[in-house]
């Protein structure tokens, strides 16, 4: 990796902060869409696949969930500067990449302090941390188009087809499903199960039509990650989303989560 440029790009993290938080993705400031064609110069100039491999990372617990391959810029603690780029691979092909920025304390109590912006192979922005969605959710990234809510996980196959044509070659339609009674299209049914489910707070999976639901950073979504089951659970019938099915670790956990 140049010094050159990872000096400029921790540079250019700094300024961020000076970001408004309020920006919608169609309509980022100049400063902001600046910004972010300077990080993609970097990613493209930089030796960053000379990085050292994460080959634990899941995230950073805000933003999209970790692609296949991710390269971060030190390993260890994620100290101020700090870079990670998650690579989600296609067919054997790049299809796109995040980067991960982590910034000085105070920068975003919402992110932790992170930036983070999420492009397709040839550079398109699919988000930013600093969009604002009037329906977003994190791990989500939400477009209304003719009074519709459309709903995709940021590093999809549906979304990056949204992006690039304005709607996925496959959709599937969830009438008054959404906020206010909206309908909800998106890539597939299961997506807009997970966007239904999803709440701050909490990490939630969609299994055999169930929803799963952890505490954010529960020690047993690893051991749930590994199984797809846990060794002990509780189930509640009904009680989610669309009446959906909700289990869970235990049942202080699921009211937390209906509540």
């Amino acid at each position: 990796m140049s010094v050159r440029f990872f000096a400029s790009l921790i540079v250019a993290f700094a300024s961020v902060g000076l970001i408004s938080s309020t920006i919608a993705a169609g309509e980022r400031t100049a400063a902001h869409s600046t910004y972010i064609n300077s990080l993609w110069d970097f990613v493209q100039n930089s030796d960053y696949t000379k990085w050292p491999v994460d080959e634990e990372f899941a995230g950073v617990g805000v933003g999209p969930r970790a692609g296949h391959k991710t390269y971060v810029s030190n390993l260890g603690d994620w100290k101020h500067g700090s870079i990670a780029i998650s690579e989600t691979w296609r067919d054997g092909k790049l299809a796109s990449l995040t980067l991960f920025a982590r910034q000085k304390p105070g920068y975003s109590s919402k992110n932790n302090d992170w930036y983070w912006v999420h492009f397709l192979a040839d550079g398109t922005v699919v988000a930013a941390s600093p969009d604002k969605e009037d329906h977003g959710k994190a791990g989500f990234v939400t477009s209304v188009v003719d009074g519709r809510l459309w709903v995709f996980e940021i590093t999809s196959a549906a979304a990056a087809e949204f992006f690039t044509s304005g709607e996925p070659a496959k959709s599937v339609t969830r009438p008054g499903a959404g906020p206010g009674g909206m309908t909800i299209r998106s890539g597939d049914a299961e997506t807009i199960d997970l966007y239904l489910a999803a709440r701050d707070g909490f990490e939630t999976f969609i299994v055999d039509g169930r929803v799963w639901v952890f505490r954010a950073g529960a020690e047993e979504i690893a051991e749930f990650r590994s199984n797809g089951e846990l060794a002990k659970s509780v189930t509640r019938p009904g009680a989610g989303p669309g009446r959906m099915t909700i289990r869970s670790v235990d049942s202080e956990t699921i009211d937390l989560y209906l509540n």
